[in-house]
């Protein structure tokens, strides 16, 4: 049995959602056990339409309130009880070339490398029915995360996240599916000044995190802004 995790901003990521389905419904998942996370409460009328593909086999919860990291791994965590699990965020495509059950027989752990997708521009566009590719043709390095690049994709429930990188009890080797990773879109700015500040506060509470070097990250927020704070999405 293969179940889906995800936690998706309402507030930010809803025009990936047909994207998501369409590219994730092609797999033989049996379930998806989805998380819409907003800062306050909202319809999920016109989720539900969007997920209808899938939606025979699909669990929607809301979480209301401030979002951080931690909380959102804790939830994710949460979700995992058997089988194996494939663990995405909206904005990133797995690619796999044969079917998830000959990976699962040749590997306990499926581990993805993560590469930017941008438009020509380098600008943080909206989001269009058109295939995703060619809305952002560009492969780059833009997001420079180095490890942070490598993500646990698919793996048995018994291991859990410790971040969105790292997994209990296991560590990436040097075969890695690829993973198109589509953050470079509009929202970002505005989703990066919102954590950014979420973070700082909790770093002064001394809320810390101990798989993020005992504070919450900034730094890759803070790049964001410098880069686009002067340059608005459109």
């Amino acid at each position: 049995m293969i179940t889906l995790t995800s936690c998706i901003s309402v507030d930010y990521d809803l025009p990936f959602l047909p994207h998501f389905v369409s590219h994730y419904s092609r797999l033989k998942i049996d379930t998806f056990l989805l998380i819409f996370h907003s800062k306050k409460e909202f319809n999920f009328k016109e989720i539900h339409e969007t997920l209808k593909p899938i939606g025979h086999k699909t669990i929607s919860t809301s979480w209301i309130g401030e979002f951080d990291a931690v909380t959102k791994i804790d939830k994710l965590n949460e979700l995992q009880s058997s089988g194996y699990i494939l663990t995405t965020d909206i904005d990133e495509f797995q690619i796999y070339d044969k079917p998830l059950s000959d990976y699962i027989m040749q590997k306990e752990v499926i581990w993805g490398e993560l590469r930017d997708r941008e438009t020509a521009d380098s600008k943080l566009t909206s989001i269009t029915n058109e295939n995703l590719n060619l809305q952002f043709p560009v492969i780059s390095d833009k997001s420079g995360w180095g490890r942070s690049k490598i993500k646990p994709c698919l793996y048995p429930a018994k291991y859990k996240l410790l971040t969105p990188h790292h997994l209990s009890e296991n560590e990436p080797v040097n075969d890695f599916i690829i993973v198109d990773h589509f953050r470079w879109v509009k929202g970002r700015l505005e989703k990066s000044i919102e954590r950014i500040e979420t973070y700082k506060k909790l770093n002064r509470e001394r809320k810390k995190i101990e798989h993020f070097f005992g504070k919450y990250p900034t730094t890759d927020l803070q790049n964001v802004i410098d880069e686009y704070g002067s340059k608005p999405s459109i």
